[in-house]
Order: structure tokens, then C-alpha cells, then sequence
């Protein structure tokens, strides 16, 4: 089981550097980190402006857009939208 998880996150990673996700060497070491460790990951929340800052290509008003419409999942914390980013990940691989 454990080799089938390693498989699917090096793919994972994989796909998101092919689609031009910036900051890709943090993302390395988050992925390398969780495949050495054995304790649960934490989830990463993410506002607007660092997910548009994550991926080239979506503004912060597109974001937002994708939030109120119900297509990219999130949910609100005071006033501000927080977006787990393996979700988003996964909202870029079905969408490509």
C-alpha cells in the first residue's frame, strides 16, 4: 500500500510541474518530506491571492469567480475564501 501512495504522489508532483506550477522546489520538498515521514500530513490552506500566486495563468479574480460559482471547492473563514490546495490541484487535473 505504501508504494502504491509514493506512486500516485511523485505523479502528482510530476503533472503539477508540467503544468507550470510556480514554486515547484517547495513543492518538491513538501512531497519528498511526506513520502519520508510517516506522521499524517497537515493541510495546507490557501487564500486567493496565494493561489493565484501559485498557478501562472489564474488571477485572484478568477479564483474568486471559480469559488462563488461552487466549481472550485472552498469555504469561508470570516471574510476571507480558504482553498485546500490539493484541492485546487486536483480542480487544475480535471479541468486539463
Amino acid at each position: 500500500m505504501p508504494e502504491q501512495l509514493r506512486k500516485k504522489q511523485l505523479k502528482q508532483f510530476a503533472s503539477a510541474v508540467l503544468r507550470g506550477i510556480r514554486g515547484n522546489q517547495n513543492m518538491k520538498e513538501r512531497f519528498l518530506m511526506k513520502l519520508t515521514t510517516n506522521e499524517k500530513p497537515k493541510v495546507k490552506l490557501l487564500t486567493i491571492k496565494e493561489a493565484a500566486q501559485l498557478v501562472d495563468g489564474l488571477t485572484e479574480y478568477r479564483i474568486r469567480q471559480l469559488c462563488l460559482s461552487g466549481k472550485l471547492p472552498c469555504f469561508m473563514a470570516g471574510k476571507k475564501y480558504l482553498i485546500n490546495e490539493n484541492a485546487l490541484i486536483r480542480f487544475l487535473e480535471d479541468i486539463s
